[in-house]
This record gives C-alpha cells, sequence and structure tokens, in this order.
C-alpha cells in the first residue's frame, strides 16, 4: 500500500510540475508580447 501511496504522490508532484511550466511558459509569452 505504501509504494502505491508514494507513486500516486509523485505523480501529482509531476502533474503539477507540468501544468505549472505550462502557465509560465504561457505568461512568459503574453508578458514578452505586451514589452515589444
Amino acid at each position: 500500500r505504501r509504494w502505491v501511496i508514494v507513486g500516486a504522490f509523485l505523480w501529482a508532484l509531476i502533474l503539477l510540475v507540468l501544468i505549472i511550466e505550462y502557465f509560465s511558459t504561457k505568461i512568459r509569452a503574453r508578458l514578452a508580447r505586451g514589452k515589444a
């Protein structure tokens, strides 16, 4: 059971990182457009 919990936690972490990266790139593109 412990490994299942650890696996789920790792997957949640990876998903969080991917979502944050996705939004950060979107925000960066928006800021770049605003400056230019």
